[in-house]
C-alpha cells in the first residue's frame, strides 16, 4: 500500500505517542479532525496499522530480558507449530517471531530469577528438543528503539532507552492497569475507571507516576511493515575493538532505516541493529555504507529476515 502525505502526516504523529487523540492528532498536523479520523479508520481497516501497545521498561519492574535464537529441524512442521503456539502461550515471553537466516526463530524471555528460568528452560527442552537443532542465548543490557516514518522530526528525542533502571514499586492495582494499556493504550480512560472500580481522575493519577517512574516509556503504534512493502532485517554485529563505538551508535541514531538497536552479551554478536529496507540489495548497502564509514571496525556480522510475528509483548509477567 502507497501510503499519502496526509496518512504519512498523521502517522508520523502517532508513530511513537499513540495515545493521542484525535483532536490533539489533528491539532498538530493542521489537518481538520474528520480527515484524522477518516484516515486513521481506513489505515487500521487496511491492516497497515495492527495496533496501539503501551511500552513499558522491564527492568523497572525488577525483570531482566533473555534473546534466544533457535534453529529447528526441518521434518516435522506440525511440532514446530506446536512449539510456536506453546512458546506464545507462555507467560514470560516477550517476542516471539519468525525468521529465515542462521535461526529459524527468536524468542525472547523476561526473567526476574535465573534459577527459575533454568528449570523453565529445561522443561522447554523437555518437551521439544526433538525438533531443536541447536540454540544460542543473549543477554539484553539496553534497548533504543526509534520512530518508523522518516518523517518525523526530533528522531533522537522520540527514542526509547529500554533496561538498566533500579526497580520500581507497582501494587496490584498498577498491574491490572498496565496489562490493560498493555492491550490498548488508546482505550478510553472511562472504560478503564469502570473495569478497575474507580474514578477516571484516579486511573490518570497512576497512569502520570507509573510515566514519572518510567515504568511507561511510552505509547506507540504497531504496524504491519508488509503492507508498507518493508523488509525487516536484523543485523548481528562483531567489533574488532570498541572505541568507535559511540560514533557507531551515534549513525545509526541519525539513520531512518534503523528501528532499534540492543547491547548485547552472548556467544558471538556485540550489537543487533533492527533495521527495515525496501529489499536485500537495501540490506547490503546499509552495511556497505557503515563498513566504509568505519573502516576496520567492524569484524563480522550476519543477518536475519525477520518473517512473521507471534507475540510482541512489552509488558512483564510473572514467572511463577
Amino acid at each position: 500500500m502507497v501510503l499519502n502525505r496526509t496518512q504519512q502526516t498523521i502517522l508520523a504523529i502517532i508513530d511513537k505517542d499513540a495515545r493521542l487523540s484525535h483532536s490533539e492528532i489533528s491539532k498538530q498536523s493542521k489537518i481538520p479532525k474528520s480527515v484524522v479520523t477518516y484516515n486513521l479508520n481506513n489505515l487500521i481497516k487496511s491492516g497497515v496499522i495492527k495496533g496501539f501497545a503501551t511500552l513499558v521498561d522491564h527492568s523497572s519492574l525488577g525483570y531482566s530480558e533473555l534473546r534466544v535464537y533457535l534453529n529447528l529441524y526441518e521434518n516435522n512442521l506440525e511440532r514446530e507449530n506446536q512449539f510456536i503456539e506453546y512458546l506464545t502461550a507462555m507467560k514470560n515471553t516477550s517476542i516471539v517471531v519468525l525468521c529465515i537466516g542462521n535461526y529459524d526463530l527468536i524468542v525472547n524471555f523476561y526473567v526476574r530469577n535465573i534459577q527459575y528460568f533454568w528449570k523453565q528452560w529445561f522443561e522447554v527442552l523437555k518437551l521439544y528438543r526433538s525438533i531443536i537443532k541447536d540454540y544460542a542465548f543473549n543477554i539484553i543490557v539496553e534497548k533504543d528503539l526509534f520512530p518508523f516514518f522518516p518523517g518525523m522530526q526530533n528522531r533522537i528525542e522520540k527514542t526509547y532507552v529500554i533496561g538498566n533502571r533500579k526497580a520500581e514499586e507497582v501494587d496490584e492495582m498498577d498491574r491490572k492497569l498496565l496489562n490493560l494499556l498493555n492491550n490498548d493504550c488508546r482505550r478510553p480512560l472511562f472504560e478503564i475507571a469502570n473495569i478497575l472500580k474507580m474514578s477516571s481522575s484516579s486511573v490518570i493519577y497512576r497512569i502520570r507516576k507509573l510515566e514519572e517512574k518510567k515504568v511507561i516509556l511510552g505509547y506507540y503504534t504497531i504496524f504491519n511493515f508488509e503492507k508498507l512493502k518493508k523488509e525487516f532485517f536484523r543485523v548481528q554485529f562483531q567489533f574488532e575493538e570498541v572505541n568507535p563505538l559511540e560514533d557507531f551508535i551515534n549513525l545509526l541514531k541519525v539513520s531512518g532505516k534503523v528501528l532499534g538497536f540492543s547491547k548485547i552479551i552472548g556467544s558471538f554478536n556485540d550489537l543487533e541493529v533492527d533495521i527495515l529496507v525496501d529489499d536485500i540489495e537495501g540490506l547490503i548497502s546499509f552495511v556497505n555504507e557503515i563498513r566504509q564509514k568505519f573502516p576496520g571496525f567492524i569484524r563480522d556480522y550476519r543477518y536475519l529476515h525477520i518473517t512473521e510475528t507471534h507475540k510482541w509483548n512489552h509488558n512483564p509477567e510473572a514467572e511463577e
